[in-house]
């Protein structure tokens, strides 16, 4: 099999000025697939097991074109990972955290708008439907494990509106916790707001959690809003309404 170098490559496939500008250097793009990092992908490249166009390329440093031409490692074409898709939701009551409803019912992703909607998205722990608050949405399944998952202790707030005035004797037994069918509902911080009110945060996902909690002490829920989930708030953003992620925030994620 033939070996090109960079400078014969660009001439057989002629590209004018304009095209360049789209170039990536070969290991970036090898690495951006998710095959391996850049510095293995130049070792590929060195020891000539990949192959671009059909001919084998070994020289370092060469650029293509990921719209334009074909990567090749073991007799598989390289593709670009798609992007993964964070979306903050301020979620207002009366909407489900499911990707679909057979009855009918509004789902959170009937918010978004359909170029969203269509990367199939799924809900990071969920919100009852007369909860409402912080929705995180993604289709980083792995990231969502992780955030989920009671090991890794991620804190979210919670405001809760109860039945009747709240005992004080009570926050102790919130903190140490309350058993209910086999479970150990405990809260990591309890704050008194009003003698309705109070600020919860939890640490982990059990369903129903907060209802079950105050059930246990004798107070029925009346309403629940999530306001923090780890440092990310609903600051700014209007109920119904959502934003993405930035990059810094993603990366917070992903080193909790």
């Amino acid at each position: 099999m033939r070996h090109i170098t960079l400078t014969s490559i660009l001439s057989l496939q002629g590209r004018g000025r304009n095209e360049k500008l789209k170039q990536i250097r070969l290991n970036s793009f090898i690495a951006k697939t998710g095959l391996c990092s850049r510095r293995k992908a130049d070792t590929l490249i060195a020891e000539g097991k990949v192959e671009v166009n059909g001919k084998t390329v070994t020289e370092l440093g060469i650029k293509i074109d990921p719209a334009k031409d074909a990567v090749m490692y073991q007799g598989k074409r390289l593709q670009l990972k798609e992007e993964n898709t964070y979306i903050l939701l301020n979620k207002p009551e009366g909407y489900i955290t499911t990707a679909k409803d057979e009855r009918g019912r509004k789902i959170v992703l009937d918010l978004l708008p359909p170029e969203v909607r269509k990367k199939r998205l799924f809900s990071v722990g969920r919100l009852d439907r007369d909860s409402a608050g912080l929705l995180l949405l993604t289709d980083d399944g792995d990231l969502a494990n992780k955030l989920m998952h009671p090991r890794n202790q991620i804190k979210k707030t919670y405001v809760v509106s109860i039945s009747k005035a709240f005992r004080k004797e009570h926050l102790k037994q919130l903190m140490n916790g309350i058993r209910d069918a086999g479970d150990l509902l405990k809260a990591h911080a309890v704050k008194m707001l009003k003698s309705t009110t109070l600020e919860v945060i939890l640490t982990e996902g059990k369903k129903r959690e907060l209802k079950r909690m105050f059930a246990g002490l004798g107070y029925g829920v009346t309403f629940i809003k999530r306001t923090h989930y780890a440092f990310l708030t609903t600051e700014g953003l209007e109920e119904g309404t959502y934003r993405a992620l930035t990059k810094k925030e993603i990366a917070q994620l992903k080193f909790l």
